[in-house]
């Protein structure tokens, strides 16, 4: 069934979707009532409205955009944990039968690595703003990992035409590449990608990146830490895959037939953090899910303490949140870069949101932070 299937006025209705029949009122200028009589008159005509516990209706049309009940959503999320599983399987028996691309890193006195923290790129997530306009999707997604991209090499290129010199990169990802949820056309939330097209997109971009970096530096290390929008996990189910860790599989997978040779990933899927080395200091990466928003609070504050005694690290990052700034801990700093997806639910609830997307810093033999740039999008 099409639109072209039911009235003008009921069409208005359907061009609203998804969202609250208070809204659709505001926006048509009609009252509610006569939203309702309009949704009715859809339903007569075989038009599947669907309404979720916010009062959002929704038209289950033909269009790429669905939510499906708590109800069933044991099932179809038990269905994808087991298609993560066998993924994760082959990905694993794959990379067991390649050698990685290591290559040592390399440094000479007064030179400095770059550092680049990426985290919460949510692929396949679509959002609206207040006035039901859709704000963000997977193609938004793309353009703006790829404008990072290309701002991110434009800002070494500043560095180096101010007679900086470097020797390494190191990619820092930091997990929710991926929306997630499911492989099937119904999805439990606002997505407009399959879960196999998302980690296929994600793959897609961070490949062309870390092959940009690998013509630039002598090495690159990628670090790799899940997030937990990869997390799929059935009630009574134990952990299996998450999608995040297959996408880094596969970024590590192409990297190791493609002929690059200065490439080094350090992946973890097994804890909530990665922890790894930069020019002798100690990086700890996580994704945030397990840590408070402010360190400043004192929850927060002990919380990250006992992480610095336990790993520690000299500086460390961190994502989740939506947000950037810089947080101090024993005078170790603690980097969030914020996120390319505009504010859902989560963060209003918060209120939470500043830009930019990405940081990207230098470190040297004496500091872990020697210069810092936050990278916005247009």
């Amino acid at each position: 069934m099409s639109k072209e299937d039911f009235t003008e006025s009921q069409k208005e209705v359907l061009n609203c979707l998804p969202d609250t029949r208070a809204n659709i009122s505001d926006k048509l200028g009609i009252s509610i009532r006569a939203v309702r009589g309009r949704m009715t008159g859809i339903e007569e005509k075989g038009g599947a409205l669907k309404r979720d516990r916010d009062d959002v209706w929704y038209w289950d049309g033909g269009e790429n955009i669905h939510r499906i009940t708590s109800r069933n959503k044991g099932t179809v999320t038990k269905k994808a944990n087991e298609h993560l599983s066998k993924v994760e399987k082959m990905l694993k028996n794959v990379l067991k039968r390649t050698e990685p691309a290591i290559s040592p890193p390399k440094t000479e006195v007064s030179h400095e690595d770059v550092v680049i923290h990426r985290s919460d790129d949510h692929i396949g997530q679509v959002r609206y703003n207040d006035s039901g306009e859709e704000v963000y999707n997977t193609e938004i997604a793309i353009d703006r990992i790829r404008e990072i991209t290309q701002k991110t090499i434009s800002l070494i290129d500043r560095e180096l035409a101010a007679n900086r010199e470097f020797d390494n990169c190191h990619l820092l990802l930091g997990g929710d590449t991926v929306t997630n949820e499911n492989i099937y056309d119904h999805q439990p939330f606002n997505i407009d990608e399959t879960l196999d097209r998302q980690i296929e997109i994600g793959v897609e971009v961070y490949f062309e990146q870390i092959a940009l970096l690998s013509e630039r530096f002598d090495t690159v290390q990628v670090v790799c830490q899940a997030g937990n929008h990869g997390e799929i996990r059935a009630s009574g189910q134990s952990k299996h895959a998450n999608a995040d860790d297959i996408v880094y599989g596969m970024l590590d997978q192409l990297v190791r037939v493609s002929g690059m040779d200065n490439i080094h990933f350090v992946r973890n899927d097994s804890t909530k953090y990665t922890n790894f080395e930069m020019r002798g200091f100690n990086g700890h990466l996580r994704h945030g899910q397990n840590a408070l928003n402010h360190i400043g609070t004192a929850s927060g504050q002990n919380r990250w303490r006992g992480w610095a005694l336990r790993h520690n690290y000299d500086i460390a990052y961190r994502g989740h949140y939506h947000e950037f700034k810089i947080e101090h801990v024993h005078n170790r700093p603690v980097l969030m870069s914020g996120s390319i997806c505009p504010p859902g639910d989560f963060e209003e609830s918060l209120s939470l949101w500043g830009e930019p997307a990405a940081t990207i810093h230098g470190v040297s033999d004496e500091r872990p932070m020697t210069w810092l740039y936050p990278i916005h999008f247009e």
